[in-house]
C-alpha cells in the first residue's frame, strides 16, 4: 500500500516487494517497469477506483513438453528447469508468474485532491476467488 502525492511521488510506503520510496509518475519506477496508471489516475474523481489489468514479468520457456535433460539438450540449452516457467507437470520446478493487480484512488483533503492511495494486491489472492 503506497501514498503519494499528484506529482507521483511516494511519501508513504509499506511493501513486501520494495520499499525505496519512488516517483511512480516514471514508468520505470513501477512494478517490473511496466505500469502507466499515473496517467490514467488523473482523471480520477473523489470515491472512485483505477484497477489495473495483471501485471507480471512474462516468463518463457524453449520446451515444448516435459522438460528433461533430453529434451533442454535438443532444445539446445542447459538443464535449469527453475529458470523457466512454471508449467505443472511439464515443469514443476519451474518459476511460477508473480502478478498484482493494482486499485488506486484519489485522496481529498476539505473537498481539494491532494493525492492518492494505492494498494498492490498479488493476483493469486483475486484467483482464489
Amino acid at each position: 500500500i503506497t501514498y503519494f502525492d499528484l506529482k507521483g511521488q511516494e511519501i508513504y510506503k509499506i511493501s513486501q516487494i520494495d520499499k525505496k520510496l519512488k516517483d511512480i509518475s516514471k514508468k520505470t519506477n513501477t512494478y517490473v517497469n511496466s505500469e502507466e496508471y499515473y496517467k490514467e489516475i488523473k482523471k480520477l474523481k473523489k470515491e472512485e477506483i483505477y484497477v489495473s489489468d495483471v501485471i507480471g514479468e512474462s516468463l518463457k520457456t524453449k520446451i515444448i513438453g516435459r522438460f528433461t535433460k533430453e529434451s533442454a539438450k535438443k532444445a539446445g540449452i542447459e538443464f535449469e528447469p527453475e529458470r523457466y516457467a512454471y508449467a505443472g507437470k511439464e515443469n514443476p520446478v519451474g518459476k511460477e508468474f508473480e502478478g498484482i493487480v493494482r486499485f488506486v484512488t484519489p485522496v481529498y483533503k476539505a473537498e481539494k485532491k491532494v493525492g492518492y492511495v494505492s494498494v498492490a494486491l498479488d493476483h493469486k489472492h483475486i484467483m482464489q476467488f
